[in-house]
């Protein structure tokens, strides 16, 4: 999404990038939910918060570099099934 918004100028904003993305994901047979929307922020820390529908993104400001991901996907993923299936 954000080649298209950038090759196109749809300026959209990195969150409008976000929710096209997932929207696009969600057609698709993959289970994945939002955890990976972190990687649009680049290697900026941030801190998701998921309600239901609701997301939201606070930007961190931290002194050193962090280098650690904690999640609870509270659900099992096999990803040979997942690629299989975007084949």
């Amino acid at each position: 999404m954000r080649a298209f918004n950038q090759i196109y100028e749809f300026n959209m904003s990195r969150r409008d990038e976000i929710k096209f993305t997932y929207l696009g994901k969600i057609t698709t047979p993959s289970p994945c939910g939002r955890m990976d929307q972190a990687c649009a922020y680049g290697n900026q820390p941030i801190a998701i918060i998921f309600d239901g529908d609701v997301t939201e993104v606070i930007e961190l400001k931290v002194p050193k570099d962090l280098f650690f991901v904690i999640v609870d996907l509270a659900t099992h993923k096999n990803t040979q099934v997942f690629l299989s299936k975007l084949n």
